[in-house]
């Protein structure tokens, strides 16, 4: 297994992009990387966790996964799949674990041929929970995709790649793959009260995981959860402090370039 932490140096030859949950919506990344001129030789996109589950292509996971310009972590859904799948790597069989998975649109695994189960179950096992990027400005980004532990970007990610870990580390990563908690802050943030949603030791932090009208800037945070595959749209924006946005919606052709900012 790779480490739950990772970190990529800036991208010297291209640009570099970061994309919400993209929940099985495959096409809609395909026609926002058409619409921004990507360029697969020398950009990079980063994906913020939730590729799977809900949306109809789902069982394109691994192809996006292979593809050298394509970089993920986890969420809460690759958590689910991972406890849930049951492959010859998980005994015994956790019939919750199963269940929690089936009933957030987990079924197109087990329609998938066992060897396409088992790739894609391997290629999310490899997938770190947080990434750090630093950009062409020497900005450092971090990526996580429910929240961060204490406000501290440092902190957690000594709790998510601990030395020796404890009882403790399940705990950790739940949390930072499931909590909502920063966002229950963000939804009441107005002026100088954004202050509270920010991350300490970190530059800029980006968040996946909870559905939002539009992308979102406060404080050192930007949430790019917009909503695909659940009558949203998906977003991708430039991975800079000022980076542009664009949002596509269902029909491919709808397209709003606007960051909401708290």
């Amino acid at each position: 297994m790779k480490a739950l932490v990772q970190s990529l140096k800036p991208n010297a030859a291209g640009r570099d992009f970061v994309v919400g949950d993209i929940h099985g919506c495959f096409y809609l990344l395909e026609a926002l990387l058409a619409h921004v001129e990507f360029d697969e030789k020398t950009d990079r996109v980063f994906s913020l966790g939730d590729l799977i589950d809900h949306g109809p292509e789902s069982e394109r996971v691994s192809e996006f996964l292979l593809k050298p310009w394509f970089h993920a972590i986890r969420g809460n859904h690759e958590w689910m799949l991972l406890r849930g799948a049951h492959t010859v790597e998980q005994a015994p069989v956790d019939m919750a674990a199963a269940q929690q998975w089936l009933s957030n649109a987990g079924s197109w695994f087990f329609q998938m041929p066992i060897p396409d189960q088992e790739a894609a179950y391997f290629d999310i096992s490899r997938l770190p929970v947080m990434l750090e990027v630093e950009d062409a400005e020497g900005i450092t980004h971090g990526l996580i995709h429910g929240d961060v532990i204490a406000d501290d970007w440092g902190v957690t990610r000594d709790r998510i790649q601990p030395t020796d870990p404890d009882r403790n580390f399940v705990q950790s990563l739940e949390h930072v793959l499931w909590s909502r908690e920063r966002y229950a802050r963000l939804r009441s943030a107005a002026g100088a009260e954004a202050n509270t949603v920010g991350v300490a030791n970190i530059d800029i932090v980006w968040f996946g995981h909870t559905p939002l009208p539009q992308p979102t800037r406060s404080a050192n945070t930007r949430w790019l959860d917009t909503g695909a595959a659940k009558d949203g749209t998906l977003s991708i924006a430039e991975l800079a402090t000022d980076g542009r946005v664009w949002s596509i919606a269902e029909d491919c052709l709808t397209v709003t370039t606007e960051w909401s900012r708290r």
